[in-house]
């Protein structure tokens, strides 16, 4: 093979060789270009994430309170309302005494018992009253202070898939470059190959 072939044989594999470094080079840019949206993408939805996070335990920790203060002030309702109803059963049964006495003396003490228990009875009944009184205004500060349904996913998402499509086009923008720096390398090679043959015909005939 004549020098000027392997001439321009090395100087089309320089050639082609020199070509395929910048596409390489452009695709290792665009890359860290992807790279760098990915990793912003990945920042905005960690944010976001901590940030739902917190609003949850806020939320959780609010309605955990007020489920703890509930069952507390039901069980102290679970307890009276025997008791009020033991008074009012006392009371009406001294009322019944009182009525059948002909006795002047047992219907005044009968009277007066009846009156006691049923005095007993409404203290014991306005008590429930204000404990029933107590959970409803907890679940409304509850619900003022953690609505149901008050933490907005939708910009989670949103980020999500987001930051799922930077991956995408990240891996996407990698592989690319993977493959054009592979080419590279076989084009380099190939122009090695050619360079050194160039120069072993070139000594040869000197």
């Amino acid at each position: 093979m004549s020098l000027s072939t392997l001439s321009e044989r090395k100087n089309f594999s320089r050639e082609k060789y020199l070509e395929a470094r910048k596409k390489t080079k452009l695709s290792y840019d665009a890359m860290e270009e992807k790279w760098q949206v990915r990793k912003e993408a990945r920042f905005e939805l960690e944010m976001e994430r901590k940030r739902i996070k917190q609003l949850s335990e806020k939320y959780n920790r609010i309605w955990d309170d007020y489920h703890k203060k509930r069952d507390r002030l039901n069980a102290e309702i679970e307890a009276l309302l025997p008791q009020a109803d033991a008074e009012h059963k006392e009371a009406k049964r001294y009322l019944s005494l009182a009525d059948n006495s002909s006795i002047n003396g047992e219907i005044e003490l009968f009277s007066l018992e009846a009156e006691i228990h049923r005095v007993r009875r409404d203290g014991i009944n306005a008590k429930v009253q204000e404990l029933i009184k107590q959970v409803k205004n907890a679940r409304a500060l509850a619900e003022k202070n953690a609505p149901r349904g008050s933490i907005d996913k939708t910009r989670f998402f949103e980020l999500k898939e987001k930051a799922e499509k930077a991956k995408a086009e990240y891996e996407a923008a990698l592989e690319e470059f993977q493959t054009n720096n592979t080419e590279k390398e076989r084009l380099l090679a190939a122009y090695d190959a050619a360079y050194a043959e160039y120069l072993s015909l070139k000594r040869a005939q000197k």
